[in-house]
């Protein structure tokens, strides 16, 4: 084989592995307190996706959250705080900092899920 055939074998494997990518989605459904006290995540759940989002940018984030119908469809992103993560990001309502979910990928998803 050549340095060329080999390149695009590669390529391709790369392209393959980017459409089918895990997702670890953490929903804090059950959280206690307040603005002024803070907040307490009491209960969560974690529900893994494969998805062919990038993932790389919060729209494309918000995107993939809104067609697994996690998020309405009216939920802009200015209306999130998004705290980065070193593989995914974690979401709170900017009215009250709120924690709503944590949306993790790559390595430590393929690993472990």
């Amino acid at each position: 084989m050549s340095i060329v055939t080999d390149y695009y074998k590669e390529e391709t494997i790369l392209r393959i592995r980017r459409r089918n990518m895990k997702v670890l989605v953490t929903d804090f459904f059950d959280v206690w307190g307040n603005k002024k006290d803070g907040w307490e995540v009491n209960n969560l759940c974690h529900n893994v996706y494969n998805t062919r989002y990038k993932l790389d940018t919060r729209k494309s984030c918000l995107k993939f959250l809104k067609s697994i119908d996690y998020l309405k469809k009216s939920v802009r992103e200015a209306s999130i705080y998004w705290e980065d993560m070193d593989d995914g990001y974690i979401l709170y309502q900017s009215k009250d900092l709120m924690p709503i979910c944590s949306v993790e990928f790559g390595e430590i998803v393929d690993k472990y899920y």
